[in-house]
């Protein structure tokens, strides 16, 4: 997606390389789009300390336009689609495991 789709104050994150330079940063990683202006993106990573000007980063528009979507929070990926989407047996397998190493936690 372009960057341009989305709203100030969406999380996001980056999916692709750059197509000018390739780069690779932030690929899977939490980012705050604050704006786009002077022909650059502003963005907030979320372990900023203060609510700041001195927090906000910037890369070029023209590098960085393209490759974008929201980001997906990791913890929600284990929902009933997946488990659904997934054989019995590594359910099955799933348990076993956790019961004997719930047992070797009593010995």
């Amino acid at each position: 997606m372009k960057i341009q789709q989305f709203k100030i104050g969406d999380i996001i994150t980056r999916i692709q390389r750059t197509s000018i330079t390739g780069d690779s940063s932030y690929i899977g990683e939490k980012i705050i789009l604050v704006n786009i202006a002077n022909n650059c993106i502003y963005y907030l990573l979320p372990d900023c300390k203060y609510l700041d000007v001195s927090e906000v980063r910037n890369v070029k528009l023209k590098d960085w336009e393209d490759g974008w979507d929201y980001y997906t929070e990791p913890s929600t990926l284990l929902n009933y689609n997946f488990l659904d989407a997934i054989d019995f047996k590594i359910i099955e397998n799933y348990v076993r495991m956790k019961k004997l190493k719930n047992l070797d936690n009593v010995r």
